[in-house]
């Protein structure tokens, strides 16, 4: 009988899967696929998107309450100023030139602007637009001097 040679097999063998091998381990090894880094990329942007709407938030909350407490410091020098002068109405400004105001009291509120005073009733008001920037609206802080 003649001497049979098998024949060359056509397929590499890094190529053919092994007996127990997954599936995907047989094609080798797999890069990431643009799908794949789109679904990361807007899990990630959604999650920072969900802290910063959380933390924003707080904050706009704690500007608000360093506005009043700004504010009711600026009140009590109000309440100074009219002890040593009687009645009437400083300015802010007025306040601090003749020094009721310190300079550790902020003289603008949390948005940049700054406190005014109005003396149209008995008690002197201490007033901030808010985060607006916009007088006579509901975010107005408004501390009234007594």
């Amino acid at each position: 009988m003649a001497h049979l040679e098998p024949l060359p097999n056509p397929v590499p063998s890094s190529l053919c899967p092994r007996r127990g091998a997954p599936a995907l381990a047989s094609r080798g090894r797999r890069g990431v696929t643009p799908v794949e880094i789109a679904a990361v990329v807007a899990l990630v942007t959604l999650v920072g998107s969900l802290l910063a709407w959380f933390f924003g938030a707080r904050n706009a909350g704690a500007a608000a309450d360093n506005a009043a407490e700004n504010a009711r410091g600026i009140a009590s020098a109000v309440v100074s100023w009219r002890t040593d002068h009687g009645e009437g109405c400083p300015s802010v400004t007025q306040l601090e030139h003749e020094g009721y105001l310190t300079r550790s009291t902020a003289h603008a509120d949390a948005w940049g602007q700054r406190f005014r005073l109005a003396c149209h009733s008995e008690a002197p008001v201490v007033y901030s637009a808010g985060p607006d920037g916009k007088a006579g609206t509901h975010d107005d802080i408004r501390v009234v001097v007594r």
